[in-house]
């Protein structure tokens, strides 16, 4: 049986594969919350969606509130986040109620202006599934980092399966952004 000795407790070990980012020319932000960020609207009619759709800030919560349709997936934006630069976006997710469906979030980061309803699909991360209650952390990459004083941030939840979207709480809680220079980042006075 192999024992790992090297790392005495699991924080220790999170820490030593943590790239230093400064070291390879980009810069992490600190978490940024919902509260400091644009408030999310629904890309397109969602007149042909069946259930309840919204995309809400619940100030209690400081979180977004993407409520998806029963059969499709539902697509927000916050535009003119006021960051430049952007190479990678997460953010802490939650499936926040325990007597509701599974939820798949995904999330992604565009130019300004660039998102649209029939286009969102190529500036989000993977799907990542979550069970009734669960916490989990959705991502994306951008192979080039996004020009501009401003960005705009995508958030798309889906119900797994074929359930009702009764108690659907998608939650958007926390962001990390990766600019990819230092002082390129955080831009408070654009917007």
């Amino acid at each position: 049986m192999f024992v790992n000795t090297k790392f005495n407790d699991r924080r220790e070990a999170a820490e030593s594969v943590q790239p230093d980012l400064g070291e390879i020319g980009f810069e992490s932000r600190p978490r940024l919350r919902p509260r400091d960020l644009p408030r999310p609207e629904i890309l397109g009619d969602i007149s042909d969606l069946s259930g309840y759709v919204a995309a809400d800030y619940w100030e209690r919560e400081d979180a977004y509130l993407i409520h998806p349709p029963r059969l499709k997936a539902v697509c927000a934006v916050c535009r003119g986040v006021p960051l430049s630069g952007v190479v990678h976006v997460a953010a802490a997710v939650q499936a926040a109620r325990t007597d509701g469906p599974g939820i798949g979030f995904s999330i992604g980061v565009a130019p300004n202006g660039a998102v649209t309803f029939t286009n969102w699909g190529k500036f989000v991360g993977s799907v990542i599934n979550l069970a009734p209650g669960a916490w989990g952390v959705a991502q994306a990459s951008v192979p080039v980092p996004i020009p501009g004083d401003s960005c705009d941030l995508i958030l798309v939840t889906r119900i797994l399966g074929r359930a009702a979207n009764d108690n659907t709480w998608a939650l958007f809680r926390r962001f990390s952004f990766t600019t990819d220079l230092p002082g390129r980042s955080w831009n408070p006075n654009v917007g």
